[in-house]
């Protein structure tokens, strides 16, 4: 054999052992996105259904803040009233707006 041919068959050689080294990383490359889509859907799922939850949560809690202070403004128009009729404070409020004394 010749320097070339010994030149080509070495080149060959190392050719041969990228190429079948490219082809065993695309197919973990494929079996890599096969196995990410399927997570991927199932991922998008758990979100949705975490987005459902938060958002009824959501809406129970300004439902539950509006209930709150729709019963303090109650509380207070009442006092207001009690205010002119009267003269006097009859209830005492805790910090949270709750009576816990109420006095005639």
């Amino acid at each position: 054999m010749n320097l070339e041919s010994q030149i080509f068959s070495i080149i060959q050689d190392e050719y041969d052992e990228i190429e079948t080294a490219y082809t065993e990383e695309k197919r973990l490359l494929i079996e890599l996105e096969e196995r990410f889509e399927k997570l991927k859907e199932e991922y998008d799922k758990v979100i949705d259904r975490l987005v459902i939850l938060v958002q009824g949560k959501s809406i129970c809690l300004s439902v539950r803040l509006w209930r709150n202070a729709r019963t303090k403004q109650d509380d207070w128009q009442w006092k207001k009233n009690y205010d002119n009729d009267v003269g006097e404070q009859p209830v005492i409020f805790n910090d949270f707006g709750k009576v816990i004394k109420f006095e005639r």
